[in-house]
């Protein structure tokens, strides 16, 4: 049996006596979050923006009164599609940093590494995944992503 008591005016985490340690865990996540790299897509209306991390995980999905008007199908449809697009942008990260790093290889090592990335890694190039976005933005909501969104995050410029 556990020696500590309970105080039962104070239901939370400082009255079982372990308030120290989750502060000391959210002081280590918050630096953690400091040098993680996120990427942002937010859909042409503005009511979705998800954010990945590196590894194209959803990190946060951030959702505007104007999403309220979507049914809930929809809205699931639009959320699953803004994060395969933010996925992909993250990972295009990556291949950009695979890329930097092994810079040096001659232009037919170069080319192999590409297409290893490509085929074996998945990831898409950034100009992939910049034109899988222009392609989605133009069909799913008819708009002219080059005029409209000169944002590299998919937002209205301005």
């Amino acid at each position: 049996m556990d020696s500590r008591q309970y105080d039962y005016d104070r239901d939370d985490f400082a009255a079982l006596g372990i308030i120290g340690a989750t502060s000391q865990g959210a002081e280590i996540d918050q630096h953690e979050e400091a040098e993680v790299e996120i990427f942002v897509v937010t859909n042409p209306p503005g009511s979705v923006s998800v954010s990945t991390m590196l590894d194209g995980s959803v990190y946060h999905v951030q959702l505007r009164d104007s999403a309220c008007s979507m049914s809930e199908a929809g809205l699931a449809e639009e959320i699953r599609v803004i994060a395969d697009l933010a996925r992909q942008k993250a990972q295009s990260a990556q291949y950009n940093f695979i890329a930097e790093k092994m810079a040096g290889a001659d232009a037919k090592g170069s080319a192999m590494l590409r297409e290893f990335m490509s085929t074996a890694f998945r990831l898409p190039s950034p100009q992939e995944a910049a034109a899988t976005r222009e392609e989605v933005f133009t069909t799913r909501y008819g708009v002219d992503y080059r005029s409209r969104y000169s944002r590299d995050d998919g937002c209205p410029a301005g």
